[in-house]
């Protein structure tokens, strides 16, 4: 084949010419920055739109509270009942209402931002006005100037410029944006709305004694052969809190959501509620092939008996061990210390490196992943049985050649996507050596599971698996540097994003510049576009089937990532506090001057604390706050 740098030499010149900066190398990028790169090139975000959608509000049906610390047993066995304070109707909902500053835990929104700031902000931003509007990171100027329609893209004129190609404007035509970065804004307008917050009504309170004896009466109605598999997720963390409606049902979706994409278990599954308000459900670990031994470092080492028990050794902290009549009446049907997890610290958890990885069965490098799905990248190349895209693609820092690979999975409408992030040296690009591919790249696969759903595995320039990338960020810088498992279920929460290829037209256009095998063997591979946008099309309902399957609405948000960076980035207010703690708001108020002097700032008008330390007060504040409940900590002090 020839490589006549045709292509590479035509970029070189007009982007150097039209914009000087652009023509500087960045040099020695690593494989971390090139799969940030990556991130913002082929989009990040999920749906949001707003679910109304109410919890019943019965709750636990005859289950009394304990709820406050020395609410023991009475003589009898019941509960000694303690009244939590009354919730107030009509709580605001914590949805995002246009015009204001998009949350960190809001992956579409930040995305789209980093999308503005890098090819807009340098002419509408640090006081630049071009063209009638100045910060074009301002959500509420954009609305208030009329470049921004909320919920309709269709009519705002910030996306119309970019899609007839006005902005960028022609002096920096050579610095295009991609189809994923244009889809990211798009889907970012369309998800803005305006107006007041939904309300919805609180739950009442729900104690730990009231979940135990709602899993003690769980199980005893299931078979015996059974009980040994069956486990539970709560998510009374969130409703005691006052969450309720939209943002209740957020949490609920990413247990479905999440479940079902950390399975190896060939059908979709979903959880069965317990409880009249859905606050604790019942799984049965078969269902997602977690009575499996976890290898978590693939060496061929045994590290857990099941996935149950490698799920709770990740989260740690909020996986403490309970004891009394109820809780040792799960723990003896089940045959585990803790059968019961918050969904939000699974969430966490099961979407880090070597337990995410372990749970959905990858391997420990990207060709042993590859083989274990049934793929033989090398022999599809050879026999032009795999679909390709691809493309050049300048940013102010560099230019890096974006390949994308599709192979079919043996299973039936199940595929794999391989992207490759190439640097483009001085010598040749992806355009001269369409066929080419770059071993030692920094690759991102995305493939489904048995079960349909997505998933995703990151690999360093030596192919070996990599547990979090790095993300950069617009403005407030303080969302994670790095992002998981729970950044890709944000980022495709759509499937597969937009790719515009830009290679097979350039071998139409330059045809001489190729031998004849060479371009026969690219027009077979490199799809027409309206071909390519039919097999992201397919590959995408694939998932969206199995998404929707697991009880999650088409279109509503990724709850993964929300959940995920709620758990991470939202400080705890004396309401989840108490939520998290298991005991009513005046309770632990009552009882902070007893806890770890650090929990004192949430007897304070609006006091907050960070994660990190809630975490390190968690299991010292459940010994104090429960010591005389009838389902108390194990192992207290």
């Amino acid at each position: 084949m020839c490589r006549s740098g045709v292509h590479n030499e035509r970029m070189r010149r007009g982007v150097a010419s039209r914009c000087p900066r652009l023509g500087r190398r960045r040099q020695g990028a690593s494989a971390a920055w090139l799969l940030a790169t990556y991130t913002a090139l082929w989009g990040c975000g999920g749906k949001t739109v707003v679910i109304d959608q109410r919890a019943p509000a019965d709750g636990f049906a005859g289950a009394a509270s304990d709820g406050a610390p020395g609410a023991g047993s009475a003589p009898n066995g019941s509960v000694t009942v303690v009244s939590a304070p009354p919730v107030a109707d009509g709580i605001a909902e914590e949805e995002d209402v246009a015009g204001g500053d998009p949350p960190l835990t809001d992956i579409l929104a930040q995305g789209a931002l980093q999308v503005l700031e890098l090819y807009c902000a340098s002419c509408h931003g640090g006081g630049q006005r071009e063209g009638g509007f100045g910060d074009v990171l301002d959500v509420a100027g954009l609305i208030a100037g009329g470049q921004v329609v909320p919920g309709s893209s269709a009519t705002s004129p910030l996306l119309s410029r970019m899609l007839d190609g006005s902005m960028p404007p022609a002096g920096v035509r050579d610095v295009q944006l991609t189809s994923g970065e244009i889809s990211l804004v798009q889907r970012f307008i369309d998800e803005l709305r305006s107006g007041p917050a939904p309300v919805c009504d609180a739950l009442p309170f729900v104690s730990n004694d009231d979940v135990y004896a709602a899993m003690s009466a769980d199980i005893s109605t299931r078979p015996a052969d059974e009980r040994p598999f069956v486990r539970y997720f709560g998510l009374t963390y969130a409703s005691n809190a006052r969450r309720c409606g939209p943002a209740l049902e957020v949490q609920r979706h990413a247990l479905f959501k999440l479940l079902n994409s950390v399975s190896t278990a060939t059908e979709v599954s979903v959880p069965e509620a317990i409880d009249s308000s859905g606050l604790v459900y019942r799984i049965d670990l078969r269902s997602y092939g977690w009575n499996r031994a976890i290898d978590l470092e693939d060496d061929a080492t045994v590290d857990f008996p099941d996935g149950w028990s490698a799920i709770v050794s990740g989260v740690g902290s909020y996986a403490p061990e309970f004891q009394g009549p109820d809780a040792d009446a799960v723990k003896r049907e089940t045959g585990v210390a803790v059968p019961l997890l918050p969904a939000h610290a699974f969430v966490q958890a099961s979407t880090l490196g070597d337990l995410y990885y372990s749970l959905i069965g990858a391997r420990a490098n990207v060709d042993d992943t590859q083989a274990a799905l049934g793929i033989d990248l090398q022999a599809a190349e050879e026999d032009d049985d795999l679909q390709r895209a691809g493309f050049s693609h300048a940013t102010p820092s560099s230019h890096d050649d974006m390949a994308f690979l599709r192979l079919e999975q043996p299973v039936q409408d199940r595929a794999l996507w391989l992207l490759e992030l190439q640097e483009w040296g001085d010598a040749e690009s992806i355009y001269d050596d369409p066929l080419g591919s770059d071993r030692g790249a920094p690759h991102q696969l995305i493939f489904n599971l048995p079960n349909g759903m997505q998933a995703y595995y990151v690999a360093g320039g030596q192919g070996q698996r990599l547990s979090e990338i790095a993300m950069g960020c617009v403005g407030n810088c303080s969302r994670p540097a790095l992002l998981n498992a729970a950044g890709c279920h944000g980022c495709h929460s759509i499937g597969i994003i937009p790719i515009t290829d830009r290679v097979r037209s350039f071998a139409e256009e330059y045809a001489r510049q190729f031998d004849s095998e060479t371009l026969a063997s690219v027009l077979v591979q490199y799809p027409e576009q309206a071909a390519l946008d039919a097999l992201l099309a397919q590959d995408s309902e694939v998932h969206l089937r199995a998404v929707e399957s697991a009880g999650v609405p088409r279109g509503a948000p990724d709850p993964i990532s929300r959940v995920y960076l709620q758990f991470e980035l939202d400080p705890l207010d004396l309401d989840r506090a108490a939520a998290e703690l298991g005991v009513p708001r005046d309770a632990l108020l009552a009882n902070l001057g007893r806890l770890d002097a650090r929990l004192s700032a949430l007897g304070a008008p609006n006091g907050s604390v960070e994660r990190a330390t809630f975490t390190d007060a968690l299991r010292s504040s459940l010994c104090a706050l429960h010591a005389g409940t009838r389902n108390r900590p194990a192992a207290c002090p």
